[in-house]
């Protein structure tokens, strides 16, 4: 798991492998095993993954989202809809 002071180690995360840290967090605080202390600590990961996660999902709709150069020059957004019908 990641350690408090590794923003490093978070930084270098795949999306799939924050989620999975963020999962055993979350798990851990719900659970109310440990101190108040490892509490907040762990919280204070949670956070940093959850932003991490964010700029991840932010990075890949913008690879999704991709500009296209039309024929008379404009500028078309072509976006993936998650909704198949």
């Amino acid at each position: 798991m990641v350690q408090n002071n590794d923003s490093n180690d978070i930084s270098q995360l795949s999306f799939e492998d924050s989620m999975k840290a963020l999962e055993k967090i979350v798990a851990k605080i719900d659970s109310g095993e440990g101190s108040l202390e490892e509490m907040v600590s762990s919280f204070e990961i949670a956070v940093k993954l959850h932003r991490h996660c964010t700029m991840k999902l932010e990075q890949a709709r913008m690879k999704i989202e991709k500009v296209v150069n039309v024929q008379d020059k404009k500028v078309e957004v072509e976006s993936m809809s998650c909704d198949d019908g």
